[in-house]
C-alpha cells in the first residue's frame, strides 16, 4: 500500500507540469457499530471498518482523462490482481461523446445500484450479490443540452466468475427532465456458452424540493429457458427528507423475489423471496459541506434468501451507527 501512494504522490508531481492537466487524489472513509437486537451471536453485532478507498482522477489533456478506486481494505490475489481495484479506466472525449476502455462500473439501470456502496447502509440482495465492476468498453452520448445520456457497454458477464469468454452487451439512458430523473438500461449477460439473462432496470428519482423519492425496478429473465415477467424481480423504494442543510431523514424498503426453480441466476437465488426495511437520520457537522457524515439507521430483515454463499439471514433487526468522511488528499 506505502508503495502505492507514493507512486500516486510521484504522479500528482510530475502532473503539475502540464498546465492543460489536472490530477485529485482523495480518500474515503467509513466505519460503523451495528447491533443485532434478534440473534445472540457476534455476527452481525460489533466494530466494523466498512470502506477505505482512494480515489484518484484527472486529466492528461484536454481529450483524455482517466479515473481509479482502490479499495485499501481488500487484497489483491494471484487470481485476481485486480481483486481490490473498483475501476481503472481511460476516457476520450469530444465535445458530445466519450469512449471509454478499462475496467469500470457495469452499466444498470438504477439509483440504488448508481450510489456508491460508501454511501448505503442496507440494499438489495441483487445488489449485494451482483459483480459490478468488469473489465470493457463503452460509448456514451450526451445531449446539447446536457439533460440525456445514452451509452452502450461491452464487457466481461457479472456472470463469469473464473471463465473469460461470456460477456454482458449493455445499453442505457440516463434522463433529466425537470422534477423527474431517470437510470434505465437493458443488458443481455451470459450464464453459460451462449445463454443469456435479460435484465430490464428501470431507476426514477423524483426531486421535489427537501424531498427526494427514489423506486427501482429489477426485471431478470433467463433468455434460454422460460422468459416470464414476475417471475424474478427486485423493487427498492427509498424517501429522503432534508431537515435542514445539516440533517437528512430517510426510508427505504426492498422486495426481492425469485421464484424460478433452475439455478441460472445467483444474484437472487432460486426460491427466494425476502423483504428488508428500515430508515434512520444522516447528520453533517460540516458547515456547507457533506463530506464528513455520521449516520443512524436501524432495519428489519425478513423471508427466505437460500443463497449458498451469500446468505443474508432472516428476521435481523439492525441498528447500525457509523461515521463517514471524504477528503481530497492533493490537487495538482
Amino acid at each position: 500500500m506505502k508503495r502505492f501512494l507514493l507512486i500516486c504522490l510521484f504522479i500528482a508531481t510530475a502532473w503539475s507540469a502540464k498546465a492543460q492537466s489536472w490530477i485529485d487524489i482523495g480518500l474515503g472513509v467509513r466505519a460503523d457499530y451495528q447491533y443485532d437486537w434478534n440473534h445472540d451471536d457476534a455476527e452481525d453485532t460489533g466494530f466494523r471498518g466498512k470502506y477505505l478507498n482512494l480515489d484518484v482522477n484527472g486529466r492528461i489533456s484536454d481529450d483524455f482523462s482517466f479515473s481509479l478506486r482502490q479499495r485499501l481494505n481488500k487484497a489483491p490475489t494471484s487470481e485476481n490482481p485486480f481483486n481490490a481495484t473498483d475501476w481503472i479506466n481511460m476516457t476520450y472525449h469530444t465535445r458530445r461523446w466519450a469512449i471509454t476502455a478499462g475496467k469500470m462500473v457495469y452499466e444498470m439501470g438504477g439509483y440504488e445500484y448508481y450510489n456508491a456502496p460508501i454511501d448505503i447502509y442496507f440494499a438489495s440482495l441483487f445488489w449485494n450479490n451482483i459483480a459490478c465492476y468488469q473489465f470493457g468498453v463503452a460509448g456514451a452520448y450526451t445531449t446539447q443540452s446536457g439533460k440525456h445520456s445514452l451509452m452502450a457497454q461491452f464487457t466481461q458477464s457479472p456472470y463469469a466468475a473464473n471463465v473469460e469468454n461470456w460477456f454482458s452487451y449493455n445499453l442505457s439512458w440516463a434522463g433529466s427532465m425537470g422534477l423527474w430523473h431517470t437510470r434505465y438500461s437493458t443488458n443481455f449477460a451470459e450464464y453459460a456458452d451462449g445463454k443469456f439473462i435479460h435484465h430490464i432496470v428501470l431507476g426514477n428519482r423524483f426531486e421535489l424540493g427537501r424531498v427526494i423519492i427514489e423506486a427501482d425496478f429489477f426485471h431478470r429473465a433467463n433468455l434460454s429457458g422460460d422468459y416470464a415477467l414476475g417471475k424474478n424481480f427486485s423493487v427498492v423504494a427509498k424517501v429522503v427528507y432534508d431537515v435542514s442543510e445539516s440533517v437528512s431523514l430517510f426510508g427505504k424498503a426492498i422486495y426481492d423475489k425469485n421464484s424460478d426453480s433452475q439455478p441460472y441466476d445467483m444474484s437472487v437465488a432460486p426460491n427466494t423471496e425476502f423483504v428488508r426495511y428500515g430508515g434512520g437520520v444522516e447528520f453533517f457537522p460540516v458547515k456547507g459541506s457533506r463530506n464528513v457524515r455520521l449516520h443512524l439507521n436501524t432495519y428489519y430483515s425478513h423471508g427466505d434468501n437460500p443463497h449458498p454463499t451469500n446468505p443474508i439471514r432472516p428476521n435481523g433487526l439492525i441498528t447500525d451507527v457509523g461515521l463517514t468522511w471524504k477528503v481530497s488528499l492533493l490537487k495538482r
